[in-house]
């Protein structure tokens, strides 16, 4: 099995996917802390210790570059939500809950604002997406655009594995969380 690296934006279906690629056997981390622990010590490379076998989302939405650099035999999933609306609704509830803590830095990194501005936070997945599919297609990184609908069919080709006998995950359903 491969090193299978999602670089999807929050609230893209990270969980799913992560839930996903468990089913399929390989050690799944979803906003792994103790690569985000490792993170804040600036280290000046993003060897973070995955292997083959495993898979990390909702982790380094913006870091593809690095981790290939990194993990070169790596593959690389961007997960997306084609229903844009829901996925402000979803982002905007995620950043409305988490509001109590200082999120301000992290909604920075990740969406360019530091507090739900929605033209912002629209622009920021767009042009995410857009970036890491150019990036991808330049290199000849091995990639696959997945959302939750997909399914298991495409994601398995992809990966050359089995389709599970249960559903796909669908983590959050209804775009709430």
């Amino acid at each position: 099995m491969a090193l299978v690296i999602n670089v999807g934006m929050p609230k893209s279906g990270t969980k799913s996917f992560a839930d996903a690629t468990a089913l399929l056997g390989f050690n799944s981390y979803h906003n792994p802390r103790k690569f985000l622990q490792k993170m804040s010590t600036r280290p000046r490379n993003m060897d973070l210790g995955f292997v083959d076998g495993d898979s990390s989302s909702n982790f380094g939405e913006w870091l593809w570059e690095p981790l290939h650099e990194a993990y070169p035999a790596a593959v690389f999933v961007c997960t997306y939500r084609s229903d844009l609306a829901a996925w402000l609704r979803s982002t905007e509830g995620m950043m409305r809950r988490q509001g109590k803590f200082d999120w301000a830095n992290a909604w920075r990194w990740t969406y360019g604002v530091g507090y739900y501005f929605e033209p912002a936070i629209k622009n920021a997945l767009l042009m995410h997406d857009i970036c890491f599919k150019r990036w991808a297609r330049a290199k000849g990184v091995p990639f696959r655009m997945q959302e939750v609908s997909d399914g298991w069919e495409p994601l398995c080709e992809w990966l050359d594995l089995p389709v599970p006998d249960v559903s796909y995950p669908w983590s959050h359903k209804g775009g709430e969380r």
